[in-house]
Order: C-alpha cells, then sequence, then structure tokens
C-alpha cells in the first residue's frame, strides 16, 4: 500500500461520514499501519498541492480536510462496500457520453462509472442496473459532459420498454446538480485501530484505482466540486 492511497483508505473506513481528521490522528493511524510520520506529511503535503485535501487550523490543532470531489469519491466507495443494494426492479440505466475526449481522461471516468456499477459495452457506451441515477447525473456535471441516457428493462413482466432518462433531456448548458457533501452533528473523534483494521484496509484499498489521478481543470463545472481524484 501507498501512502497517499492509505489516507483514502482511513478516510473511507475510519473517518467517514466526517470529512476532515486531525494531523495526529492520522500520523497516529498511519503509523500503526508501518508508515513513518514523515511519509505521511509528505503524502498529505503533495495531495494539499493537487487540491485533493486542504490544511486547516482549528485552534492550535491542524487537521486536513477532503476536497468536495474527493469526499463525493469517499461517499461512493462506502456505498459500494458496505450500503445495501436496492431490490433490482428489472430495469436498467444506458449511458451514452458525449466524451471525455482526451485519452487518460476518458480512462478515469470510465473507472468513475464502475465505481458507480457501470460495466463499459464498448467506448461511450455504458450499461448499469442498479446505478444509481442521482450519482450518474453528479459525475457527468463533475466532468461536463451532456449525455443521451436512457431507461429500460428486458424482464419487465415479459415486455421491453424504453424511456429516455432523466425524464428532461440537459440542453447545451445545463448541467447536473453536484452533490453538496453534509457533515455529522456530532463531530469525528479519533480513536485506536480496530481488530481488523488491516484487513479492512487492504479491502478498500483495492477500490483506489478508480481514483487516481486528477481531473483536467476544464472537465470541472463552475460552481461546483473541483475536478480533483485521489491517487
Amino acid at each position: 500500500m501507498r501512502a497517499r492511497s492509505t489516507i483514502f483508505t482511513l478516510f473511507v473506513e475510519h473517518v467517514y461520514p466526517e470529512r476532515r481528521a486531525p494531523l495526529k490522528a492520522l500520523i497516529a493511524m498511519m503509523e500503526a499501519l508501518g508508515f513513518s510520520e514523515a511519509a505521511v506529511r509528505a503524502a498529505l503535503s503533495r495531495s494539499a498541492r493537487r487540491g485533493w485535501v486542504a490544511p486547516e487550523r482549528r485552534g492550535r490543532v491542524v487537521h486536513y480536510a477532503l476536497s468536495d470531489r474527493v469526499f463525493w469519491q469517499v461517499r461512493q466507495v462506502r456505498r459500494r462496500l458496505y450500503e445495501p443494494l436496492p431490490p433490482w426492479d428489472g430495469s436498467f440505466l444506458l449511458v451514452l457520453p458525449e466524451g471525455p475526449r482526451e485519452r487518460g481522461e476518458r480512462e478515469r471516468f470510465r473507472r468513475e462509472m464502475a465505481l458507480l456499477g457501470y460495466g463499459s459495452l464498448q467506448s461511450g457506451v455504458y450499461l448499469g442496473a442498479s446505478a444509481d441515477p442521482r450519482a450518474t447525473e453528479e459525475l457527468l456535471g463533475f466532468y461536463g459532459l451532456l449525455s443521451p441516457s436512457l431507461r429500460g428493462g428486458l424482464w419487465a413482466r415479459g415486455r421491453s420498454f424504453s424511456g429516455p432518462f432523466p425524464s428532461r433531456p440537459p440542453g447545451p448548458t445545463t448541467r447536473a446538480s453536484p452533490w453538496k457533501p453534509t457533515s455529522p452533528k456530532t463531530p469525528w473523534r479519533p480513536s485506536g485501530p480496530s481488530p481488523g483494521w488491516p484487513t479492512r484496509c487492504a479491502r478498500s484499498s483495492s477500490w483506489t484505482p478508480f481514483c487516481r489521478r486528477p481531473s483536467s481543470p476544464r472537465a470541472s463545472p463552475a460552481p461546483g466540486p473541483g475536478g480533483a481524484s485521489w491517487s
């Protein structure tokens, strides 16, 4: 495990649903996983330069907070790992995004669509049976993409059906409304790693390839979350 991806895992497993944690608590948890304080500070510094986290001082205590974009990704990873899928109604979502055009950005988008539960049938064609429609619109909005989308099914009482998704096609300047992160009423308090901590870290770290490099600035709508991803 690398220091930066392991810090991401800490936020997924131990800090969520809060989006920030004291620096000393992050260092203590990372040391329990075999990382030195110098490695943790260097990883946080590089991540801050890329806009993935931001240092905050609250009184005399330094915290690091996830950006809106990375916090959204943490929420999606938690959903995929721990939340039960709703009963499938036999329908699917077919998404046909117009882009991204740049190869690296297109690969990042493909990984994030996979995180939401989509399979790629071919370039620019995504099919999801249990994908979250709201998260789909948010992701398209993050990348500034327009997308013809259909909701359909092949096994609904022996009949096939299809229809537009969302119900109102996006106009030339329409963006999906970005998800607004919220913090819990009770602030997160650090505690020592619980039993089974290394195993859960390894499991969560297997999702980090979906959240690798920052998206280019032109892919980020304004206003809204920045286009950063975790690496």
